[in-house]
């Protein structure tokens, strides 16, 4: 309900999702090191940076925890261009393997996604086929073979963080921030007019029509508060020019609009 004058006016407000600007969750960071992971073993580079082309060139597909029997959760990127102009690329830079990927909308990853934004998955993890080889005391991974790149709680290198470079608004978004937004009652009537078509049942239109009838019940109700609350603010203001603006009386009335207000945001 909007107020402000003599307002002889109403407007419904509803909860409705952000319009859909992008659904898309794009997620960067660290997949893999030369540190020592939780194992003691280091991963080779060379042999990484080889088996990362075949990967990208091959099905360069996102899991969730490694897990190959169900649904891919995302697929990896070559690069992408954050709204900033930011160039994010997948690759060995620096001795580390960057990974830029996409989480899928598809329902089958919805829980993925609502983990990933609110911070619960924020891990990657590299799974393959290689090998181990002892050198001195170190123990390290050669890949002969990336099959999958996974968004894990708990990665083995404590080094393969990811964040959000994009995080997705839409409708697909499981977690998306709500606005309130304004209709006017005749915008409010053409919209369940316009959902009465041929396909809906007489019992669904009946259920229509009575929501209808309800929010005008409730605007009438609202419109008859607006006009006794005007009355009692016109009563206050009348009050304060009768008897002038010495302090005490700007006090009092300070009081008695605040506990108006408070009545309104009430209602």
């Amino acid at each position: 309900m909007k107020t402000g004058g003599k307002v002889d006016q109403f407007a419904y407000t509803f909860e409705m999702a952000k319009a859909a600007s992008s659904d898309r969750l794009i997620i960067y960071g660290v997949a893999s090191t030369q540190v020592p992971d939780r194992d003691g073993e280091t991963v080779s580079m060379k042999s990484l940076e080889k088996a990362f082309q075949k990967f990208m060139r091959r099905s360069p597909v996102v899991l969730y925890n490694h897990e190959g029997n169900n649904d891919a959760v995302g697929k990896v990127l070559p690069e992408y261009v954050g709204e900033d102009g930011t160039v994010y690329r997948s690759g060995i830079i620096e001795k580390k393997l960057y990974v830029v990927a996409e989480i899928s909308a598809a329902q089958s990853a919805s829980d993925v996604r609502i983990q990933i934004n609110e911070g619960i998955l924020s891990s990657f993890s590299i799974g393959g086929r290689a090998r181990k080889v002892q050198k001195g005391a170190k123990s390290c991974v050669l890949v002969a073979d990336l099959h999958e790149i996974s968004v894990v709680p708990i990665p083995a290198n404590e080094d393969a963080l990811f964040t959000i470079v994009k995080a997705c608004t839409g409708s697909n978004c499981p977690i998306n921030k709500s606005e309130e937004i304004s209709m006017d009652k005749e915008e409010v009537i053409a919209l369940v007019k316009g959902a009465m078509d041929e396909s809906r049942t007489a019992s669904e239109m009946e259920t229509l029509r009575q929501q209808v009838r309800d929010m005008s019940a409730e605007a009438e109700v609202a419109k008859a508060a607006t006009v006794e609350l005007q009355k009692k603010y016109d009563a206050l203001a009348s009050e304060e020019e009768e008897q002038g603006e010495p302090e005490t009386v700007v006090k009092g009335l300070t009081d008695k609009l605040d506990a108006l207000k408070a009545e309104i945001e009430g209602m």
